[in-house]
């Protein structure tokens, strides 16, 4: 299974428009919140959450989506899919635990994998028996690089541009 992660989009379009024939060959996305904003961010792209929403709209049960802190409740009236507060997937060995902020950190058992957004920071991490993962933000990433994450018989986290930097 083909599964990809991205997070942190906030209404821009320009680089979503770039991954949209990669969501169109994995058979999951899972979008970690903080997809559409009311800030608007024009200086950085072309700011358009309502196509974002259209192209969610039509995803059926290949989206899971978690709601992010710049996903308000005005926003949920246009959407046919739910934005869930947390998600918890099995993939393959994985328990998967989705959350937008770490900070709203659930129970974790050995072996779980905490998938989160929020920091705009790409990671992948391990302590203990337990995977940090972040596919980092699609559009205003903090390290400079725009980032989303591919599960394909492991992790891996990708630039824009499909090179692996992760």
């Amino acid at each position: 299974m083909k599964v990809l992660f991205i997070s942190d989009i906030h209404g821009l379009v320009d680089n979503f428009k770039k991954i949209i024939p990669l969501i169109e060959e994995c058979d999951k996305l899972i979008v970690l919140g903080d997809s559409f904003s009311r800030r608007t961010y024009e200086d950085l792209g072309e700011y358009n959450p309502r196509y974002i929403i259209d192209y969610f709209n039509q995803l059926g049960d290949k989206l899971i989506h978690i709601k992010g802190n710049c996903d308000y409740v005005v926003d949920e009236r246009d959407l046919n899919f739910p934005l869930h507060h947390y998600y918890e997937l099995k993939l393959d060995n994985y328990t998967l635990k989705l959350i937008h902020d770490p900070n709203d950190i659930m129970n974790l058992y050995n072996g779980d994998a905490l998938i989160f957004g929020h920091t705009h920071i790409p990671e992948i991490s391990q302590i203990n028996d337990n995977l940090y993962l972040n596919p980092g933000s699609l559009t205003i990433p903090k390290n400079g690089i725009s980032s989303y994450m591919i599960y394909e018989n492991g992790f891996k986290i990708y630039d824009i541009d499909g090179n692996v930097i992760i």
